[in-house]
């Protein structure tokens, strides 16, 4: 049985299915949200159209892992977030950018010119596909990680940068299915190689301020989910997926996570984004 699809570049595109920590090549399937629509197309569901496809071994050292899913128009992928509701409280949603904002397995995550300290919040997402008759597919659920400020955070809980797009990683693989209910979600800060932060926590329903279920359809009440071939990314935010202590980042830090039902590490370095200026007068 498939476990997750990841994507990959070896000289050309591809997707591989993950089998028991195992990977073996997609015939046919150069993006996974090529292969996710023609599972649409057709009506045969994702793992089983994957299964029937099947091909050679995939050393995975051998090749370079991508963004677990892509468009070619990155403004057609968007990522929202459920907000940091609490329980016994109505569940909301937050639009937190575009494909744009994406970054993939092993490249930088960049910390934002505003921010005053750069920390990491990883957390279990949703990924969906818009059919054609508008409807949100779930395609499966990856591991992301989003930027983070902790000390803005404690500064003041709703200071307006926090609330705004910000920079995304996605783990490399795609877990076909259901989550299991209970998910243990390890984060690690590293420096030179070192552990130099690991924290855990729960994810998964269990840990949820909502059933997963009861998020997901407030994110796409109202029908306005966007347009048929659209992807959207949605974060399941849970109280205690921030982690905070004294550590600081600092340039060429990276951070790692692993989660329970997932098989590879989710693992991206961190950068300083410079200073935006506006230039005036010029037009």
């Amino acid at each position: 049985m498939i476990d997750s699809l990841i994507q990959f570049e070896d000289g050309a595109r591809g997707v591989a299915a993950l089998i028991g920590g195992f990977a073996r090549r997609i015939k046919g399937a150069a993006t996974l949200a090529d292969l996710a629509e023609h599972a649409l197309d057709t009506g045969v569901p994702l793992a089983e159209l994957a299964e029937a496809r099947l091909g050679e071994p995939l050393n995975l050292r051998m090749v370079r892992l991508l963004a677990p899913i892509d468009l070619p128009d990155p403004t057609r992928l968007h990522v929202s977030d459920s907000g940091a509701a609490a329980a016994g409280r109505g569940s909301g949603w937050r639009y937190r950018g575009d494909g744009r904002s994406l970054t993939g397995p092993g490249t930088v995550l960049t910390v934002p010119e505003f921010a005053l300290d750069g920390s990491e919040r990883p957390e279990i997402a949703g990924l969906y596909l818009i059919a054609a008759d508008r409807a949100p597919v779930r395609i499966g659920f990856v591991l992301g990680n989003r930027f983070h400020d902790h000390a803005a955070a404690r500064t003041h809980r709703h200071f307006p940068a926090q609330l705004s797009p910000r920079p995304t990683a996605l783990g490399p693989e795609v877990r076909l299915g259901e989550l299991p209910h209970e998910i243990t979600v390890t984060s690690r800060l590293l420096r030179d190689g070192v552990v130099e932060r690991e924290r855990r926590f729960g994810a998964g329903d269990a840990h949820l301020p909502h059933p997963m279920a009861e998020l997901e359809r407030r994110r796409f009440e109202g029908g306005i989910v966007g347009r048929p071939g659209d992807v959207l990314v949605h974060f399941f935010v849970g109280a205690s997926s921030a982690a905070e202590d004294a550590v600081r980042t600092q340039p060429d830090d990276a951070f790692e996570a692993t989660a329970t039902g997932f098989t590879l590490p989710m693992r991206n370095p961190i950068a300083f984004a410079p200073r935006v200026r506006v230039k005036a007068g010029l037009l």
